[in-house]
């Protein structure tokens, strides 16, 4: 089962005053607790960063009305009919930078994400 959520963006700071536009994410990843995880992670240190679309599922990130993002956060191991290197065309073609998170730092797994055309990819531990 694929999980979309709708974490709700907020552009105003606590005097209510307008703040400049953060950075809008979206976040792909293959398991619920992966994705709780890394969402948690870029809240907490990244307040430029408005995660505005966080999902399991493909579809539901190209669904989703606040699609296109900024930037887009792909989990390589996604299990998906979609390739890695289609999910990050697509994003690219919408205009979103994409940044890929993997456990495997390996040359293969570099080679496919550059050649596809992602910004960056973080390798270690993915939550």
């Amino acid at each position: 089962m694929n999980t979309l959520r709708d974490p709700g963006v907020g552009t105003r700071d606590a005097s209510g005053r307008s703040s400049p536009q953060p950075v809008r994410v979206g976040v792909l990843m293959g398991h619920e607790r992966a994705l709780d995880e890394v969402c948690a992670i870029l809240r907490r240190r990244a307040p430029e960063i408005d995660v505005v679309v966080s999902t399991t599922g493909w579809l539901q990130l190209v669904r989703s009305p606040r699609f296109p993002t900024d930037v887009v956060v792909v989990d390589y191991d996604l299990a998906d009919a979609v390739s890695l290197e289609g999910r990050i065309r697509s994003c690219r073609a919408a205009g979103a930078a994409v940044v890929v998170l993997s456990r495997s730092g390996a040359d293969e797994v570099r080679r496919r994400v550059v050649d596809a055309g992602a910004a960056a990819l973080l390798t270690g531990p993915v939550p």
